[in-house]
């Protein structure tokens, strides 16, 4: 019999969900009235071998479909769609999933299509989007995101990919530390002013952590400088140079008076 009435609503939240083997997860509507809502949260979210969850209609508008998810596969020619037939308007189709993946060379779709009426809306958010992508119709021999019309008005499709790289190269980061960085031969002194508590300052005129070349700050500088060892009592006697300070390692990260981030020693 044909249903006579509009679709009700199903939410579903579950940590996984598999639809498989033409199984289906529906709020379609095959009579003359609209399909209804369903709302899925689930971290894990499979379709496979013909697997579907619709809001499909026959004549009525397509249905809402909004997943929540940490992953989304398609595979197997398995679909999305809230599709309308005849009159209808495709209906809507929300994604938020980390990553949503399908095997390339295969036919599996998110569509909100339509025949005679409007296509509808698509919105995903992701981080990575893989093997599938938007398209203005759907092939059998490609993951297609559609919201078509054949004879209305297409419909909008929106996605916006975040694009986090898996295979990003390890050596595109920022240049290491070195230990020449991480060695000082000064500290940072406290200064107290009126008014002007927990400031720090540091001198690179006499040695010290090198400024941040692209920091935006300029300012005078104040420091201690430990005092000099020397390998032998001769070393110690000489006057034909002044001997180098023993350097120590910086033991935390400062914010200075201008706010600045240096990395350095307190004194003490």
């Amino acid at each position: 019999d044909v249903p006579s009435g509009k679709s009700g609503n199903v939410n579903i939240n579950t940590p996984k969900i598999t639809v498989s083997d033409q199984a289906i997860v529906t709020v379609q509507n095959d009579g003359p009235q609209d399909a209804g809502t369903l709302n899925l949260n689930a971290d894990k979210i499979i379709l496979k071998n013909d697997g579907r969850i619709t809001g499909a209609t026959a004549n009525g508008t397509g249905g809402d479909i909004t997943i929540n998810s940490l992953a989304l596969g398609l595979t197997g020619n398995s679909n999305i769609t809230t599709n309308a037939g005849n009159q209808g308007n495709g209906g809507n189709i929300t994604i938020n999933s980390d990553f949503i993946a399908a095997p390339l060379f295969q036919d599996n779709n998110i569509s909100a299509n339509a025949a005679d009426g409007d296509g509808g809306r698509i919105d995903i958010t992701t981080l990575g989007l893989l093997g599938i992508a938007a398209a203005d119709e759907d092939l059998p021999t490609r993951n297609d995101i559609t919201a078509t019309s054949e004879t209305g008005l297409s419909g909008t499709v929106a996605i916006q990919n975040f694009d986090i790289d898996p295979f990003q190269r390890l050596d595109d980061r920022p240049t290491p530390l070195t230990r020449s960085k991480l060695l000082t031969t000064t500290c940072l002194a406290a200064t107290y002013r009126q008014g002007d508590k927990n400031r720090f300052t540091a001198d690179n005129k006499r040695g010290g952590l090198p400024a941040d070349p692209q920091a935006p700050f300029n300012m005078p500088l104040q420091t201690y400088t430990l005092p000099p060892t020397h390998s032998t009592a001769a070393e110690a006697n000489s006057p034909a140079s002044d001997p180098e300070p023993l350097p120590f390692e910086a033991n935390g990260i400062y914010r200075l008076s201008d706010g600045r981030i240096t990395l350095g020693r307190r004194c003490g």
